[in-house]
């Protein structure tokens, strides 16, 4: 099984051959990919892209450290077999879930399998958009990690180095210190993005508006505060509530004047 996500993405030739070679090893059960991006312009399409080279991918990384293993995929590629579908229950199991890719990888991953990332990347073409469409979408991802990880989402509050950084900036005795502290989140913060994003990804947008990556924090930020505050999310035109991590449909509201 197959999938990809039905945002822009684009493969190289081989993508097939080295997206399921590591199936081949009956210790791995779903292979998941990394991805550079491209943008059609735009600022909010820019910030959204930077989202997997400089959050996203050092996470995955963290966690295969850490924990030995990812017990997630990413939505945008995955590959399985028949299988270890079969294991889980089938799509039918996830089928109401918000996060299904994230679903589809941890229960695959709780039966005892790996959880393998490509060892290449596919293109991600992010549309013109918004600051409305950037911030449903960020929220819909926010709501649906809270559902399906509440302590690793109140965990991320320790990952969040602006706010924190502006905490100590202010309770600094000097603002020398308070400077140093500012320097050392720049630095470090920087440096990461650049060596996962461009060193490590090759990430054309990363390496060209790297600048942009402690913005990129304080809407991560500001996003995250929200997430405690609402469980709807709106998708494709429809609304559904999130309910332990399960899609509950809502019926749509008709805008206000409409008809007048």
């Amino acid at each position: 099984m197959l999938a990809i996500s039905d945002s822009d993405a684009r493969v190289e030739p081989d993508y097939l051959r080295e997206m399921v070679a590591p199936l081949a090893k009956p210790e791995v059960g779903i292979v998941t990919a990394l991805f550079r991006g491209m943008t059609g312009g735009g600022f909010f399409s820019v910030l959204d892209a930077l989202g997997v080279p400089a959050e996203s991918a050092p996470s995955a990384f963290v966690a295969r450290k850490l924990e030995g293993n990812m017990k997630f995929a990413f939505g945008w590629s995955m590959a399985t077999t028949k299988e270890r579908l079969a294991e889980i229950g089938g799509f039918e199991a996830i089928a109401d879930h918000h996060s299904d890719d994230f679903e589809l990888g941890n229960r695959i991953a709780s039966k005892g399998y790996r959880v393998e990332l490509m060892r290449k990347w596919i293109w991600m073409v992010f549309p013109r958009e918004t600051l409305h469409d950037f911030l449903q979408h960020e929220l819909r991802w926010s709501i649906g990690l809270r559902n399906v990880r509440k302590a690793g989402y109140l965990g991320l509050a320790l990952t969040y180095g602006l706010p924190w950084t502006v905490l100590a900036a202010i309770a600094a005795p000097t603002e020398r210190l308070a400077l140093g502290y500012v320097g050392a989140y720049l630095l470090l913060r920087l440096t990461m993005a650049w060596t996962v994003g461009v060193w490590g990804l090759g990430d054309p947008v990363t390496r060209r508006r790297i600048w942009l990556v402690p913005v990129r924090d304080l809407v991560n930020f500001a996003v995250w505060l929200a997430g405690f505050f609402s469980n709807t999310v709106h998708w494709r035109g429809l609304v559904f509530r999130v309910k332990q991590g399960l899609l509950i449909p809502l019926p749509a509201v008709k805008d206000v004047g409409a008809g007048d």
